[in-house]
This record gives C-alpha cells, sequence and structure tokens, in this order.
C-alpha cells in the first residue's frame, strides 16, 4: 500500500493551493473507485511564506523527513 503526503502553503501562488487541494481529492476519488476507502493520501496545509507564498519553513522540512523516515521504516 503507498503512502502519499503533500505540503503546501494555504496562499501558494506559484503551485496554486486550489490545484494541489483538487489534486489530492481526484487521488483519493480515484483510490475510492478502486474500493480503497481509506486512502492513506494526505495534504498538510500550512502559512505561506517566500516569494509567492512558495517557500518553505525549515519545521516543514523536518516535518516530511520525519514521515519519510517512519514510511520507510
Amino acid at each position: 500500500k503507498k503512502k502519499v503526503r503533500f505540503y503546501i502553503g494555504n496562499h501558494d501562488m506559484r503551485v496554486g493551493t486550489d490545484h494541489a487541494f483538487s489534486f489530492i481529492q481526484n487521488l483519493a476519488k480515484e483510490a475510492h473507485t478502486h474500493r480503497i476507502r481509506t486512502s492513506p493520501i494526505e495534504l498538510i496545509i500550512g502559512p505561506s511564506i517566500g516569494y509567492q507564498g512558495h517557500g518553505t519553513a525549515p519545521q516543514t522540512f523536518q516535518s516530511g523527513a520525519e514521515w519519510v523516515k517512519g514510511a520507510l521504516l
């Protein structure tokens, strides 16, 4: 079973917060069509920082690294 996690700012104008949400929602809908009722698909929305709200805070990198480590072990 594959796990997916995305991080995005709440006002990311480069990637587009709405686009990211729509993508995650579509992934979950597709999983549901394959009878995966509790799909391991996550979207973490945090404060936008930096140019066009596309920056990443150090704690976000740390959180992502810990999640990857947990997923691999």
